[in-house]
């Protein structure tokens, strides 16, 4: 889980403007996908990973983040 959170964070600013709003999902430490949908970018991981654990981010902005916890 850790390489998968590292990875994120190296990417977490180009995914965010590419993709804003949507699902990013990394393996091992490895970007597998960027979906709209959630049940469908788990469906795609799977397939892609042969069901190995993932690591999901949704694609929004840390003051978004904290807005919608607030």
């Amino acid at each position: 889980m850790e390489k998968d959170i590292e990875a994120f964070l190296k990417m977490e600013k180009e995914l965010i403007r590419r993709h804003h709003g949507k699902i990013a999902i990394f393996s091992k430490g490895n970007f597998i996908l960027v979906e709209k949908d959630l049940r469908k970018a788990l469906e795609k991981a799977r397939k892609k990973t042969k069901k190995k654990t993932l690591f999901i981010a949704e694609l929004y902005t840390p003051e978004e983040q904290a807005a919608g916890i607030l």
